[in-house]
């Protein structure tokens, strides 16, 4: 798929494109499910973009937790916190109202640095050239040679929860501007399946929105 307005949400085709990763839906719903309950935790205490950083620490810690006992590995090159798995790395996001939209595109919400830059450029394939004008940045652990850099990008506002893994084809100004392929998982058509349970993904009580995607 090279039209990064383009994306695919067929439920068999979503499960293919995972297949083809080495993931499964499930794995990564349990993520976004941390990631809404982290967002959701923040209260008016807590300094403005709590939700946000919660979020991503949250969502990060899940998929680690969650991949690394099925033999991924923890991965921070270019200072990017993913997990890794021969050529794949999978890393999560906070992003806007473009995310799940068929017709839009998801953007991050905070600015991203250099290692960013750095990642997308190996979606490019013109990692080299970017890497010149960025030596300061942690090198890569192995050969940058076909690796892609995906990330399971999440939008929760209010009752709306939308989620796709992506791949980031151009990124300027510190923000995604196209995607190579994208992944819908939970899209515009979906927020009528919200439901609300009584355990978060680790178990504690009294914990908020979880969103799960229609079966073909």
């Amino acid at each position: 798929m090279n039209n990064s307005m383009h994306a695919i949400s067929n439920p068999i085709q979503v499960r293919n494109s995972l297949a083809e990763l080495g993931v499964k839906q499930e794995q990564l719903q349990e993520v976004v499910d941390s990631m809404v309950v982290a967002r959701r935790s923040a209260t008016l205490n807590h300094p403005p973009g709590s939700g946000g950083l919660m979020a991503w620490m949250e969502g990060t810690r899940r998929l680690r937790e969650i991949f690394l006992s099925l033999g991924w590995e923890r991965n921070d090159d270019f200072r990017v916190y993913s997990v890794s798995k021969g050529s794949i790395r999978i890393a999560v996001c906070n992003t806007n109202d473009g995310t799940g939209m068929e017709f839009q595109q998801p953007k991050n919400r905070n600015k991203k640095g250099p290692g960013t830059d750095l990642a997308v450029s190996l979606n490019q394939g013109v990692f080299s050239v970017i890497l010149e004008e960025a030596m300061n940045i942690v090198p890569p652990s192995s050969s940058p040679e076909g690796i892609s850099y995906w990330y399971l990008c999440v939008f929760c506002e209010d009752e709306t929860v939308r989620a796709e893994l992506s791949c980031p084809l151009e990124f300027e100004n510190g923000f995604f501007t196209s995607f190579r392929d994208r992944i819908i998982l939970i899209g515009g058509d979906d927020n009528n399946l919200i439901t609300r349970r009584s355990q978060n993904p680790d178990g504690d009580s009294d914990y908020g929105i979880v969103v799960t995607r229609k079966q073909a």
